[in-house]
């Protein structure tokens, strides 16, 4: 119930804050805002998860191992040192079971799309993500199985990122949020999920603003 009520929470924030962005975005300050936060940027991110599946009996399943992110970000309204961006994301994790062992082995692959918003503070980056994952686990030994769940995750990040030219290098701390349905796990109630990113980003300026690119969109 504490994550369910976690993810409403999430909703709700980020909802409110792509509200607040669009009273923001009057003409005052369209003619206020300057040029270089005002491409579209493509990200790519790397990094290590660390995840926990804990179950309605308060045993605990924990999973390790690689982390992939890319993300398209469009400008919503900027100045010289801030900056709000509209994501459009796909993530991929690839994980096992710390517990692994000779007899016993599982490994999980993430997968889904999401959105997001993030907010940028001269070099400091915040940011929010919705995801639709899939799951799937794959269980080789004594117990083999496979199990395809579906569930929708909330991220929050903060980071820094530098700027070096068209480029930007960063690092981010992730914390995600969620409930396995009992659907999915044939259990008899929602499985709480969590996790941990630590992500390296490195992002390219388009130098499209997205004027430019809604006009030649329309044209096609």
């Amino acid at each position: 119930m504490t994550k369910i009520t976690s993810n409403r929470l999430g909703i709700t924030i980020l909802s409110l804050a792509l509200l607040l962005e669009s009273f923001l975005f009057s003409p005052q300050a369209i003619c206020a805002a300057t040029s270089k936060n005002d491409n579209i940027l493509f990200e790519g991110a790397i990094g290590t998860p660390s995840t926990e599946i804990k179950n309605p009996d308060d045993s605990s399943a924990y999973y390790s191992g690689l982390a992939l992110q890319g993300r398209i970000l469009f400008p919503i309204y900027s100045l010289q040192s801030f900056a709000s961006q509209f994501s459009a994301n796909l993530r991929y994790l690839e994980l096992e079971n710390t517990a692994n062992n000779a007899l016993q082995k599982e490994f999980s692959g993430q997968l889904g799309p999401g959105i997001g918003l993030r907010l940028s503070f001269g070099k400091i980056i915040f940011g929010a993500d919705y995801f639709l994952l899939i799951d799937k686990h794959y269980s080789f030994g004594s117990i083999s199985k496979e199990l395809s769940q579906e569930f929708t995750p909330i991220s929050y990040y903060a980071g820094i990122s530098m700027p070096i030219g068209t480029l930007s290098f960063g690092l981010t701390y992730t914390l995600s949020s969620g409930s396995i349905g009992t659907k999915q796990t044939l259990l008899n109630q929602n499985s709480a999920y969590n996790d941990t990113l630590i992500m390296l980003h490195i992002n390219w300026n388009t130098g499209i603003s997205f004027g430019k690119f809604a006009k030649d969109l329309f044209k096609l």
